[in-house]
């Protein structure tokens, strides 16, 4: 055994490896070369050079530059043996054992008081107090004297003491008093006991305390924290491996995207318990709000849970951000993230980042809402606490996952809520919020939020994909919609179109969006097994439980959520749309604004094309989208209808006629107006009636009417939709001038006309839906708004190239109340000053005046001679009309304000001159032009046979209604049944009462005709000119337009023939009969269908006269248009000939009008159900002629 190093040699080594660097090196001893020479020497035995050295250090001792004792200690025993220092070599070396054996390893004294073990056991005693008598701050002088008593008095080992302080320590690693103790050992050291520690516990984790490592893990943060060790110093001893921490956290990854590509691709009824066997029937197959899985977070957990199992690392980087120590954090962070994984996917680590960022945004939050989150909003005063870089920087680490703690999602919402509204001021009544104006005296804000596309970013990568993992939660939803509200819709559109993207980049997010898109697929699979025409109280409460089902999983998730509903909508068309829309119900303010967006990005899809295979229809998906886009506006106000509108307006302007199919089915479900083409003769008829005439006739076409309330309140939806956001943002008339344009630009510009079929369904489909918009507006916006919107009359024929007769059923609307100047007309086409004045009152408010019933062709120079005055009794006749105007006896308009007019006749004459040609001018007075123009249908006719027969039809049913309540019946049956009595008896009456209101209004315009027919009659007549130019001009553009302008045409010619106007009616009558054939190959198929009304009237009217003579002679015999008697106008109509040439011409033609007007003049007839078809009954026609 050998002996040790001597403790003289070892300080001696130790002092000189603690010689600085900077200092030079010594000179060899003597001694040393001796020892360096003796190695050499016996590495070759024998050699002469051994002696030589013997030789050379007895030499050395004899002029004693070598000591004996130097020597003694360098060189070995047998040397000093040659050299006679020492006399055995083998005697000396078992001396020199027993020596250092006694001085090193032999006890000297027993003192029990004082030995190492007692010294240890004190300092334990010490260290380890916990609870109230546990280590404070203000004990810590005392002990660190008390400790370093004990290692001086029982000799402890410093590094040892260290490591039991650290054991102490990591019992309770929330005492920073303990970091003061670090002070009394050397730091050095710290890293070292702490790498063993952490490696103790991953080889025997059952060698601690449950929760050692995390324990270990948090002194060690306090420690980097409080700079007594390095985080680099400690990192190597920290397992696992890179390479192994990396393959785990790609394993993880790899898994979790497996499961979250399942999640679609599994049965939507697999993966759940079996239900036990009594309970197996509807109610347990049925889908349940129990059932829902949601939550995507837990997957995450599961898939990265063994990442986290034994993982230091990861222990240590949570530990940091526990004591805020976020510079070494973000650090671990930053290298995490670089093995493959973000480090917040980690539970713990999630947990600890949300509770540093709460510490850091509590003094900003207490700022803002003193009360806290539920004390509701407040004034805020003062400057705003400022945000850190490293708060924001703490954000974005933790980024959606924020969502995991739903308080502290919350807050950030809250937080950027409040910037975005000093950002950004409302838009409209619909996106304001009482809280911009609450907070509007705030000095300033953070700079962290003090730019919006810093609050999008945060939008974009925090807010809506934290919402995703915050399943079923209307109060975080709400809240997200407050501070997504404050923006304007396009800009929310564009961040919703981001959101998707998002969604399909984090696999998380797409987990969360597959959960709640197949338990949305369950309930719409649920429903598509259900049939649509089974409408029982059973049905309605199983829609309403299935709904709320469906809005369970959107509220979090409304973008993945309801489109698995629009593609139902889109796929099964009409008859699935209303329950699907009822699943709708209860889906938050949020919710709508995503479907609106939704619906928005499927009509600007390119993937889809707009127009059938064959390009002759729009296609089915977007006919079924625009239906599903229209009831869902007209059941829900919150949809943003005007996204909608605006996009296609946009679509319209540039002319892309397939997005009308949306324009039409909004108007027509939230405006009310029912534009039914096609009509038979009865419902014809009824539109010359009043409202509720009109409305029984469209309930007779099978069309479900709704409520007046809630129509009025989809009407009001439209309006503020129309007029939503800033003036320059308004489209009440640019919709309506786009319409019109739209419907010219089909017929005139379109580039391709091998569609021709498909053409002509647009324009008759544009000119619909541009009738019915103008209705819609005449009906609920009041007149004086009404009047203020519209350009004039001129300018909308001229300016924005509308045509005449949509010009005009504009205009008609503010035609009801004026009447024709009665003073002199002006001469050679000016104005006399005069004229503007006769019309209004002291008050220079204009004079309320009669309906426009005056006119009549003659010579522009005739035009100076005075017309006959207003009697007194036409003056009370008028008051008398004027003040029924306003009740029900037929379309009048809403909230008359007549002191603000400010079109009067004479704008409206010289309006007309101005686009107007000279020819037109030349034949035809501008009064008469206009008396044709601004009168209705109602105004000249009034359906006595559809008001009794109506009449009739309800007494009938309210007979029969009266004998089932005598029967059995149940309450609700019961309830219903007298309700629909009610409605029944106020039908009728209403009826009664516009029947006669309208009686005299008809009675009151046709005295007015007969008494100013004179003035028609002034000065000499072109006949042939104004024939072919009032038919060109007047007649043949206002039939062709629509059904019920088509039976004024045919009404207002044959009422001519019965007045002594002065000039030719027959042959007018003539003119149109043999001039009809020459339009067909320009109509499209409704066109035609109207021009055949026409036809029909006048053709009634002559087959009348010329079967029965003296109806001739009643009716026409003393008209100055008619001096023929019954005979010779028979000869000159040519009737006969002429009708039976003109339907066996459209019988053999290949124009697309020729056969709806034939039909069109024999509505008896069959009509087929398709037009490929061939007519059946076609000879039979031709044969009755």
């Amino acid at each position: 055994m050998e002996a040790p190093a001597s403790p003289v040699l070892s300080m001696e080594v130790e002092a000189a490896q603690t010689v600085p660097e900077a200092q030079a090196p010594l000179k060899p001893l003597p001694e040393d070369e001796l020892w360096y020479a003796r190695i050499e020497d016996t590495s070759q035995p024998g050699a002469a050079s051994d002696q030589q050295t013997v030789t050379r250090a007895k030499e050395l001792l004899a002029k004693q530059e070598v000591s004996n004792q130097r020597l003694q200690e360098t060189v070995d025993v047998e040397f000093l043996e040659e050299l006679g220092l020492v006399a055995d070599a083998t005697r000396f070396k078992k001396l020199h054992i027993q020596t250092n054996t006694k001085m090193l390893y032999a006890q000297q004294k027993y003192n029990l008081l004082r030995e190492e073990s007692e010294g240890f056991g004190k300092a334990i005693n010490a260290l380890f107090q916990f609870g109230k008598a546990g280590l404070t701050l203000a004990a810590i002088p005392f002990l660190l004297r008390e400790l370093r008593a004990l290692i001086g008095y029982f000799d402890l080992d410093p590094i040892r003491l260290a490591d039991i302080a650290l054991e102490a320590f990591a019992a309770d690693p929330k005492n920073i008093a303990f970091l003061e103790l670090m002070q009394l050992f050397p730091r050095a050291a710290l890293p070292h006991i702490l790498g063993f520690k952490f490696k103790i516990a991953a080889e025997d984790q059952s060698a601690a305390f449950p929760g050692y490592a995390s324990s270990l893990s948090l002194v060690a943060a306090q420690l980097i924290k409080a700079r007594y060790i390095q985080l680099d110093a400690l990192l190597p001893h920290l397992q696992p491996a890179d390479a192994t921490l990396q393959m785990s956290i790609a394993e993880g990854q790899r898994s979790f995207e497996v499961a979250a590509d399942g999640i679609l691709k599994s049965s939507l009824g697999g993966g759940k318990p079996e239900a036990p066997q009594e309970a197996k029937g509807l109610l347990a197959l049925a889908v349940t709000a129990a059932r829902l899985e949601l939550a995507a977070l837990p997957m995450e957990d599961a898939a990265f849970s063994a990442v986290g199992q034994g993982n230091h690392k990861l222990a240590l980087t949570e530990g940091l951000l526990r004591v805020g120590a976020w510079p070494e954090a973000s650090r671990m962070l930053v290298w995490l993230g670089g093995l493959g994984a973000p480090a917040a996917a980690h539970a713990g680590v999630r947990s600890a980042l949300c509770q540093l960022l709460a510490q850091r945004l509590e003094p900003f939050h207490a700022w803002l809402h003193h009360n806290g989150l539920g004390g509701g909003p407040h004034q805020v005063d003062g400057t705003a606490p400022d945000i850190s870089d490293e708060t924001m920087d703490i954000l974005h680490a933790l980024g959606f996952r924020v969502a995991s703690d739903p308080l502290l999602f919350q807050k950030v919402v809250k937080m950027v809520s409040f910037a975005v509204g000093r950002h950004v001021q409302p838009s409209g009544p619909s996106d304001s919020t009482s809280r911009i104006t609450q907070v509007a005296a705030v000095p300033a804000l953070p700079a962290q939020l003090g730019s919006l596309s810093k609050l999008q970013n945060l939008l974009l990568d925090v807010v809506l994909p934290g919402l995703q993992l915050v399943p079923a939660s209307v109060p975080v939803t709400a809240a997200v919609w407050q501070l997504l509200r404050q923006l304007p819709y396009r800009q929310r559109f564009c961040i919703y179109a981001r959101w998707q993207g998002v969604q399909t980049e984090q696999v998380l997010l797409y987990a969360a969006a597959s959960l709640a898109q197949r338990e949305v697929k369950r309930v719409m699979r649920r429903i598509s097994n259900d049939d649509p025409n089974r409408d029982t109280p059973e049905q309605r409460l199983e829609n309403k439980r299935l709904a709320g089902i469906a809005a369970k999983a959107t509220h979090a998730n409304p973008l993945s959520a309801l489109d698995p509903g629009i593609a139902q909508a889109i796929g099964y068309g009409n008859s699935y749309h209303k329950q699907v829309v009822d699943t709708l119900r209860y889906v938050t303010p949020m919710g709508h604004d995503v479907f609106t967006y939704l619906i928005v990005d499927n009509l600007a899809s390119p993937h889809r094309k707009k127009l059938s295979k064959d390009g002759l229809n729009v296609s089915s998906w977007l006919q079924n989208l625009a239906s599903f886009a229209g009831m869902a506006c007209m059941r829900y106000p919150s949809i943003n209808v005007h996204a909608i509108l605006e996009y296609s307006v946009c679509r319209l302007r540039d002319f892309q006629v397939s997005e009308l199919v949306v324009v039409k089915e909004i108007i027509t479900s939230l405006s009310g107006i029912a534009m039914v083409h096609s009509l038979n003769p009865d419902q014809l008829e009824s539109t010359a009636g009043g409202d509720t005439l009109r409305a029984e006739s469209v309930a007779e076409t099978g069309k479900t009417a709704l409520r007046s309330s809630e129509q009025r309140r989809n009407a009001i939806c439209l309006l503020n939709a129309l007029q939503q956001g800033p003036k320059e943002d308004h489209l009440l008339v640019p919709l309506l001038v786009l319409l019109a344009q739209q419907r010219q630009h089909i017929a005139t510009q379109t580039p391709n006309t091998d569609q021709l079929k498909l053409l002509l369904e647009l324009f008759d489909q544009c000119s619909e839906t541009l009738s019915q918009y103008i209705k819609f507006l005449q009906k609920y916006l009041p007149r004086d708004k009404y009047e203020q919107l519209l350009p004039s009359l001129d300018t909308l024929v001229t300016g924005f190239g509308l045509d005449v007769e949509v010009a005009w059923q504009v205009y008609r609307h503010l035609t009801i109340h004026l009447e024709p100047d009665t003073s002199a007309s002006p001469e050679d086409g000016e104005v006399e000053e005069q004229e503007a004045d006769a019309s209004r009152d002291a008050t220079g408010v204009v004079a309320p005046s009669t309906p426009p019933i005056i006119g009549g062709p003659t010579h522009i120079e005739d035009a100076g001679r005075d017309r006959k005055p207003l009697t007194e009794q036409e003056r009370r006749m008028w008051q008398n009309w004027q003040a029924n105007s306003g009740s029900e006896g037929g379309p009048t308009p809403m909230d008359v304000d007549e002191s603000v007019d400010t079109v009067t006749w004479s704008s409206l004459v010289e309006a007309s001159r101005r686009y107007l040609s000279d020819s037109t001018k030349s034949l035809i007075r501008p009064d008469f032009y206009l008396a044709f123009w601004s009168l209705r249908y109602y105004d000249i006719h009034v359906p006595e046979d559809r008001y009794k027969a109506t009449m009739a039809a309800i007494r009938s049913k309210i007979v029969e209604n009266s004998r089932t309540l005598r029967g059995g019946l149940g309450p609700r049956e019961h309830d219903a049944l007298e309700e629909q009595q009610v409605r029944l008896q106020g039908t009728l009456e209403k009826l009664s009462s516009e029947q006669a209101v309208q009686r005299q209004h008809v009675e009151r315009v046709m005295a007015r005709m007969h008494s100013l027919t004179e003035e028609w009659n002034s000065g000499a007549t072109r006949v042939k000119g104004c024939n072919v130019v009032f038919i060109q001009d007047c007649v043949l553009p206002r039939c062709l337009y629509s059904p019920e302008d088509a039976a004024f045409a045919g009404t207002y010619l044959s009422l001519l023939t019965r007045l002594a106007v002065d000039w030719a009616c027959g042959l007018c009558l003539n003119t149109v009969f043999t001039e009809v054939l020459s339009i067909l190959a320009c109509t499209s198929e409704r066109e035609a269908e109207n021009l055949a009304i026409t036809l029909r009237i006048l053709l009634n009217d002559v087959t009348r006269w010329q079967e029965d003579p003296e109806a001739f002679g009643k009716e026409c015999a003393n008209s100055k248009g008619w001096s023929l008697d019954a005979a010779a106008a028979r000869n000159v109509c040519l009737l006969q000939v002429r009708t039976a040439v003109c339907q066996v011409a459209a019988a053999d033609s290949t124009d697309d009008g020729a056969l709806p007007l034939l039909w069109g003049l024999q509505p008896d007839a069959q009509r087929p159900t398709s037009h490929q078809q061939h007519p059946p009954g076609l000879s039979t026609i031709q044969n009755r002629n």
